[in-house]
């Protein structure tokens, strides 16, 4: 397990994006709007260590955080 604590910009632009963006929305466990903010924020965190750009949220991205090389992953975070 790694522990890395976010900066404040990152922890702005995960509210940020779940504020703008119900991104949960796949009509059942859903999450709560701070589970959403956790995890948003645990994407962003991953994808500035492998200095992907951030994303840009719509909506439920299909369980798809990062596609490297024709491999796709879903960042898991926790509170």
């Amino acid at each position: 397990m790694y522990k890395i604590k976010p900066t404040t910009e990152q922890e702005r632009d995960a509210w940020r994006l779940v504020a703008l963006h119900n991104l949960g929305n796949r009509g059942e466990k859903d999450g709560t709007t701070k589970e959403q903010a956790v995890g948003v924020l645990g994407q962003i965190i991953v994808g500035d260590k492998l200095e992907l750009p951030r994303m840009t949220a719509s909506g439920f991205d299909g369980g798809i955080d990062f596609e490297i090389n024709g491999v796709t992953s879903d960042i898991k975070t926790m509170t």
